[in-house]
């Protein structure tokens, strides 16, 4: 017999709440700025008691990045008069609910979660913490080649050097930002094998490996590999301390100032002018405004996609200077501004290959999916893996599934790889290198 817990019961109630207020909302037309509010608070409440309360999960991560990329959005341009035909609560709104919808009712069939470690598979006389410091010295290297390669581009107007300094050069890219994996996979190394007052990588080592690795990382111009560096650690650190939900707040705080802070700084470097607090304002409102890019453009000026743009970055990786996703959408839009690409959100990303009724679809999806991310999460004892499916999930609200597949299949690969090595060499005995 299926059981539920008071917490679902809650969360169940808020979103039948949620979907009487919508269809309600919908019959009546226009968007409204108290209903909506109304209906994103019950609907946020509702993921938080049916994934009860733990903010470090799949499903609350997303919903959060959700809210600051996509949902809080409405407000601030209903504030200003701004209003798209798209509707901001039958789109937005409507894609939170069946994310919400998909989420609990998937939640309630959850098995009993065991966790486990991912083991070493093989026994040689090579351990995985050289691994690590020689694929860290490559990543290094071909960040430095790829700076000197594309100097020209990189001095100076940052904002569109870094995008012209992509073309050509995506596999070397990724080479060099493959460093988020290797310092994070030394992170959790540092951390378990501290737990045996053993630590098997000294502090002063870690801290070099970290910095020197986000200044590797910035050399591209793009913020998001240097936040998915320090997001993951944040997470990984959370899960195995388990630390209090105030500073769980408090980190994830930082990182939003902090990416406004790069932002803010990289358009002082191109000849712009701006801030951290313009910086942070803007970002809660342009995917919003992407949205509506897709919808004047799909299908009008261009064709539906039906799943082409999941393939684009992974052909940009053949030689040549194909555009990567961001760019190619900015090239079909046929819009011009200093930077990269033109990130649709997952909500633009189920529009532009499938039409409107996809993002009903994709997005309970998304939340059925969650569930079983979540028991993956829990699994790997919060392993670095784990933690990066669960931040590129998170991501994938901004910038949609095809801008993070490359990544996480490429991670997945070296990853599996270097997990099959044993922590130390046989006979070592080295300990805080």
């Amino acid at each position: 017999m299926l059981r539920i817990k008071r917490n679902n019961m809650v969360g169940f109630g808020l979103i039948f709440i949620s979907a009487m207020v919508y269809f309600i909302s919908l019959l009546i037309g226009g968007d409204n700025i108290i209903t909506y509010a109304l209906i994103l608070v019950f609907l946020t409440f509702a993921l938080l008691f049916n994934n009860q309360f733990e903010l470090i999960s799949p499903a609350v991560l997303f919903t959060a990045y959700y809210i600051y990329s996509i949902a809080a959005g409405p407000i601030v341009l209903m504030i200003m008069g701004r209003f798209y035909r798209y509707g901001y609560t039958k789109i937005i709104l409507g894609g939170l609910l069946a994310f919400a919808c998909g989420n609990a009712i998937f939640f309630l069939f959850k098995k009993k979660i065991l966790e486990r470690e991912d083991k070493t598979k093989i026994r040689i006389s090579f351990s995985r913490i050289q691994a690590l410091y020689m694929l860290l010295a490559v990543s290094w290297i071909a960040s430095l080649y790829y700076f000197v390669k594309n100097r020209a581009y990189l001095i100076g107007n940052v904002e569109e050097g870094r995008v012209s300094a992509i073309s050509g050069n995506g596999a070397l890219l990724y080479t060099a930002q493959v460093s988020v994996l290797l310092v994070c996979m030394l992170f959790d190394i540092y951390i378990e094998s501290k737990k045996d007052q053993n630590p098997l990588i000294s502090k002063f080592m870690m801290i070099f490996v970290t910095v020197v690795s986000s200044l590797t990382l910035l050399v591209s111009g793009f913020r998001a590999p240097v936040a998915t560096l320090f997001i993951c650690m944040i997470v990984m650190y959370a899960g195995k301390k388990r630390i209090p939900t105030w500073k769980i707040f408090l980190y994830g705080l930082l990182c939003i100032v902090g990416v406004a802070a790069l932002g803010a700084i990289r358009t002082s470097m191109s000849g712009g002018v701006s801030s951290t607090l313009s910086s942070l304002i803007t970002s809660l409102y342009v995917g919003d405004i992407n949205i509506n890019y897709m919808y004047n453009t799909f299908p009008g000026k261009v064709g539906f996609q039906n799943g082409y743009t999941y393939l684009i970055n992974f052909l940009m990786l053949m030689p040549g200077p194909d555009l990567d996703f961001t760019l190619w959408l900015k090239e079909q839009v046929g819009i011009s501004f200093s930077g990269g690409g033109l990130t649709p959100t997952i909500i633009g990303e189920f529009y532009i290959n499938f039409g409107e009724i996809a993002i009903f679809i994709g997005m309970f999806l998304m939340g059925a999916f969650s569930v079983y991310l979540n028991r993956y999460f829990k699994q790997h004892k919060e392993s670095f893996l784990a933690v990066f499916y669960v931040w590129q999930f998170a991501h994938c609200v901004s910038g949609g599934i095809a801008n993070v597949c490359v990544a996480v299949l490429l991670y997945t690969i070296v990853y599996k790889c270097l997990i099959m090595l044993p922590y130390k060499s046989k006979g070592s005995s080295i300990n805080g290198i």
